[in-house]
């Protein structure tokens, strides 16, 4: 390689990154004048003026007004362009599809969601066909884009949320029977081609807990442990603010491992069972029962139970409208009034969450503990108050336990913060809206 060759690259490579800087700076600061990214950037006048007008022609920033205060001219503000990019988040879950979509700057255009069936046995019609899910999926993005004012083809990055794990070797998913339409499926490369694309996927609460870091009160937390307690369980965790999905995807695949049931009535059999058996929303409707909290002291669970897997899954009750409902009832009237029946219900549970999450502190010792999901938000912060209270007193774990501020739509945003995050990393990096 030539002297002249290697400057030219080493000049390439210069400006590329000075033009990163600077869309980053834009985003990270808001709009400014070239005075102002000159003092960041720490360039010349005249090269912060020349790196200025090439991302104008790049399409990348825009003159959003002038700033007076100084003699001479008027100092144009420039503001980076959200058009430059547009990404989605999509959360696949059971029965339903979310989308959002926004543009580079986090703002967000166009949200669409629809109730689904994924096979032909939830689908009153029995009818449905051979990828009728991709084209659900493919269907919802659509209508999100055009609220957005854009096309499907104008996404840089869509990030999907799954209630299961990727294997990163063969972008097959797992630990998702109850969607049994994609488990064992090549997901990544289904969704890529239905899209036309670039798709990644995500295990869901591992999404929630990327979209819980951008809480004020978790901004200097480093190392962050989320468990989700809802129609299943999940955890994710969080090292040094980055996602770690073990070997094969499947790190935070909790439900399944067994523990000791700590519950003082409506134990589990033997004294232990699973963790989803113990937690999740079926588990505190059993619980209710055992202490004939209502609505269970005059429709007792099986009552409840409007839809039994035609396989015969437990998950099933989990799933049961009603029974969603009435747990997460029975839980959040207890958390209004705990006394009597009602506190002993809640420190019951609180013990059983608190033996899942010791596993996790003990290895792990994050900065702080989340509690997410259905039962976390029925439960308030009388639930929380009493995880914390047995994790330190029956565990020796004064780790901080706060309730997830992402709830309902915790997946979708949070799928949304890792295609926006991808789609500048490419944007920024390559100083063009040119795919890399």
């Amino acid at each position: 390689m030539s002297t002249s060759t290697k400057r030219v690259g080493n000049a390439t490579v210069l400006r590329a990154l000075n033009d990163g800087a600077a869309l980053e700076a834009l985003f990270r600061h808001g709009p400014m004048t070239s005075a102002g990214l000159q003092e960041i950037l720490g360039l010349s006048k005249p090269a912060t003026a020349t790196l200025v007008a090439r991302l104008e022609v790049a399409g990348l920033v825009e003159r959003s007004g002038h700033r007076d205060g100084r003699p001479g001219p008027r100092a144009v503000v420039w503001t980076l362009r959200g058009a430059s990019g547009y990404a989605a988040g999509v959360d696949v879950t059971v029965g339903q599809v979310s989308v959002v979509v926004a543009d580079l700057t986090d703002r967000v255009l166009g949200r669409s969601a629809r109730a689904v069936a994924w096979t032909a046995e939830e689908d009153p019609s029995g009818a449905l066909s051979p990828g009728a899910h991709l084209d659900a999926v493919r269907a919802v993005v659509d209508e999100a884009c055009a609220r957005a004012g854009i096309s499907r083809a104008d996404l840089l990055q869509v990030v999907v949320g799954f209630p299961g794990s990727v294997d990163p070797a063969t972008g097959r998913l797992a630990y998702a029977p109850h969607l049994a339409v994609w488990n064992d499926q090549d997901v990544v490369a289904q969704l890529a081609e239905t899209l036309g694309v670039r798709v990644a996927v995500e295990n869901d609460v591992n999404l929630v807990a990327l979209a819980e870091l951008a809480r004020e009160d978790l901004a200097d937390v480093r190392d962050l442990f989320v468990l989700w307690a809802d129609q299943g369980v999940g955890a994710a965790t969080l090292l040094d603010r980055r996602i770690r999905r073990g070997r094969h995807g499947g790190a935070g695949e909790i439900d399944h491992v067994s523990v000791p049931d700590p519950a003082r009535r409506g134990r589990a059999p033997e004294g232990r069972g699973t963790v989803a058996d113990l937690v999740r929303l079926d588990a505190v409707a059993r619980l209710a029962q055992a202490y004939r909290l209502a609505p269970f002291d005059v429709a007792p669970l099986d009552t409840l139970r409007i839809d039994p897997s035609v396989d015969g899954r437990a998950s099933a009750v989990a799933r049961s409208p009603r029974v969603r409902e009435a747990a997460a009832s029975a839980l959040a009237t207890a958390s209004l009034d705990p006394s009597g029946d009602a506190g002993d219900f809640l420190d019951d549970l609180a013990r059983r969450l608190a033996v899942v999450l010791s596993m996790a502190v003990g290895v792990l010792d994050p900065d702080a503990v989340v509690l997410g999901g259905e039962v976390a938000a029925a439960g308030g912060e009388a639930l929380r108050e009493r995880v914390a209270t047995a994790l330190r007193a029956e565990h020796g774990t004064p780790t901080s336990v706060l309730l997830a501020t992402a709830q309902g739509d915790g997946v979708v945003d949070g799928a949304l913060a890792a295609a926006l995050g991808e789609t500048r990393r490419r944007v920024f990096g390559a100083g063009s809206v040119t795919a890399s």
